[in-house]
Formats: structure tokens, sequence, C-alpha cells
């Protein structure tokens, strides 16, 4: 879901600063304000960024081993890569 969400970030930016954005104001104004605030600030962008590239090495490794074959005697090598790349970040 985070990947799509920085996928869509310039999408997003605009939405917020269009004119269309001023309907869900209507709803509940906190919450869009609070909405607009973290799409266009970049803290928020780097959390993601950084949460994303910590997590591809696992998915890759998970990936990598889902297989219907015998998979355990490369579990200790992908593991140990996988932290080693976890650590560069």
């Amino acid at each position: 879901m985070l990947k799509r969400i920085e996928k869509v970030r310039d999408a997003l930016i605009h939405m917020v600063f269009s004119r269309k954005w001023s309907f869900y104001h209507v709803e509940d104004e906190t919450k869009a304000q609070s909405i607009k605030n973290l799409i266009v600030e970049n803290k928020w962008w780097n959390k993601i960024a950084y949460f994303l590239d910590f997590t591809e090495p696992i998915w890759c490794m998970l990936r990598t081993i889902d297989k219907d074959e015998h998979m355990l005697h490369k579990v200790y090598t992908m593991w140990k890569d996988m932290v080693e790349q976890i650590q560069h970040i």
C-alpha cells in the first residue's frame, strides 16, 4: 500500500492544492488539514521511503524462499545477505 502511495505522490500533492479539495473540508476540516499537511511535508515522504527501503530486502528474501521446492539450505545465506543490506540503509 505504501508503494502505491509513493507512486501517486505527485497526484496527491496536486489533489490537496486543487479547488475540489475544499469539498473535503466540509466533512471534517481538521482531518482534511491534517492530511494536507502530511502530504505536502517532505518528512513524511522520507519516512515512507525509509520504510520501503528497509523492508525491501525482507520482502525479496521472502519472495525468493516462498516456493514449492527445498529452500532451507539457502535461508541462512539469504538471511545474512538481507541483514547486511538492511545495515547499509
